[in-house]
């Protein structure tokens, strides 16, 4: 929870809404986003799709069977 409130700051510093996501897997962070759908003009940034594209990329694949999302 606090790693997700940091972030929520950082997405704020940078001018968007308050919001910060991981990807757990076995109680481990796989992936973790900042909400930037005004930073880069994308209605797609989302925190949370931020977190499942690193999680992916962490992991090397697109399974994520057995994570779980915070927020």
């Amino acid at each position: 929870m606090h790693r997700c409130l940091a972030l929520a700051e950082t997405a704020k510093a940078g001018g968007d809404v308050p919001v910060g996501a991981l990807v757990l897997l076995a109680g481990r962070v796989m992936g973790e986003g900042v909400e930037g759908m005004r930073t880069f003009s994308d209605p797609a940034a989302h925190a949370e799709l931020a977190a499942v594209r690193a999680a992916c990329h962490t992991l090397g694949t697109r399974d994520l069977s057995g994570a779980v999302h915070g927020r």
